[in-house]
């Protein structure tokens, strides 16, 4: 599957290439084998009913090695998204295998960069909104910040869950977040649909990323989403210490509503 973008989404560049959403390596960090299953929510109805499970319109699997995304330069590609991923093998790869480790500082940032460059992909795989226009609901200044900085934006919080028994293959979700009916005032200023949680998950371990403005109900949701997963989950940023794997372990069968 394809999506089509105009510009690097990143740098603002032209000649656009194809971007392998998954690095090579994921697959044989799940054992070599596997697909990615996601699903597609049409959005202008349910978007506004916060709180309601996500209603899905289309399912389909794929090669996660043959999921791409048009929306990167080759420059960006070829450069620090290649470093990137590079950097970032051993230690999610040793996550997804449920390795006991204990990451800090500028490992930790890796992890974080890469999770969030993979949510910002994913979301590039959405039909363009029937309200927004546009595929992404993270907003061009948050991708734009993150080519910056080389770090998650200010508008992201990322937790990582271990998973059992393992995922063998890529899993998906994204998911809009609305602020309608909660705070109705940070619309005008936000918009609506006003965030977005994005999950993935493979092997033994899920990444969540949630881009959300800075208004009570998204900082309260993050409290609560890192109260509620304490036995399975840890908060990975902003955070400066990672310890893995966490005591318990979330079942597949909970990755949907994990992922609402």
């Amino acid at each position: 599957m394809t999506t089509k973008v105009r510009a690097c989404i990143f740098c603002g560049g032209t000649g656009l290439t194809r971007e392998h959403i998954f690095p090579w390596w994921v697959r044989r960090a799940v054992g070599g084998q596997g697909r990615a299953h996601h699903a597609m929510s049409a959005g202008e109805q349910h978007w506004l009913e916060h709180g309601r499970a996500p209603r899905y319109t289309r399912h389909w699997d794929d090669d996660e090695l043959e999921l791409t995304v048009r929306c990167v330069c080759k420059q960006c590609n070829n450069t620090w998204m290649n470093r990137l991923d590079e950097e970032a093998e051993r230690q999610v790869g040793a996550l997804a295998a449920a390795t006991p480790l204990t990451v800090v500082g500028a490992e930790l940032a890796v992890i974080a960069t890469w999770a969030t460059k993979i949510a910002m992909l994913l979301e590039l795989t959405r039909r363009p909104s029937g309200l927004t226009r546009r595929r992404a609901l993270v907003p061009p200044s948050q991708h734009a910040e993150l080519f910056q900085l080389k770090q998650p934006p200010a508008s992201a919080s990322l937790w990582v869950a271990r998973v059992a028994p393992p995922w063998p293959g890529v899993w998906w979700r994204t998911a809009p977040l609305s602020l309608t009916w909660i705070a109705p005032e940070a619309v005008s200023r936000y918009g609506s649909p006003s965030a977005s949680l994005i999950t993935c998950a493979f092997g033994a371990v899920a990444f969540q990323v949630l881009f959300a403005p800075p208004v009570d109900f998204f900082r309260d949701e993050g409290a609560r989403r890192t109260e509620d997963g304490a036995d399975f989950m840890r908060r990975l940023w902003p955070e400066q210490q990672l310890v893995w794997p966490p005591p318990k372990a979330l079942r597949l069968e909970a990755l949907e509503k994990f992922a609402q």
